[in-house]
């Protein structure tokens, strides 16, 4: 009997280990599980970039026109400092050559 109670042991202990392996293998991911996960992730990343790259393209031209905008209203502003500048300019020279008829008349 005590060869019959060993063996019951033995398979006993046999069944355990198989259930206690199957119980922590059954969360371990096989190749083939990677590579599925590796190919929705490929996906994925492609899908994120094509988005980034349209919002990118749409902030660039977003910025291009505001640019455009202050560039155009920037050469405004020059143009017409530059038309004051040129009045200043003649009214002094008018003004100058006034002053200095004045002085020679009364020399």
């Amino acid at each position: 009997m005590s060869i019959d109670l060993a063996e019951e042991v033995v398979d006993l202990v046999k069944k355990t280990n198989v259930n206690a392996f199957n119980e922590s293998t059954k969360d371990l991911a096989t190749k083939q599980d990677l590579s599925i996960v590796e190919s929705r992730l490929e996906v994925k990343i492609a899908q994120l970039a094509s988005g980034f790259e349209l919002k990118i393209s749409q902030v660039e031209s977003g910025l291009e026109a505001k640019i455009s905008q202050v560039e155009s209203g920037l050469e405004a502003k020059i143009y017409q400092v530059k038309v004051d500048l040129i009045k200043w300019i003649v009214t002094l020279i008018l003004a100058q050559t006034g002053i200095l008829a004045a002085l020679i008349k009364f020399l």
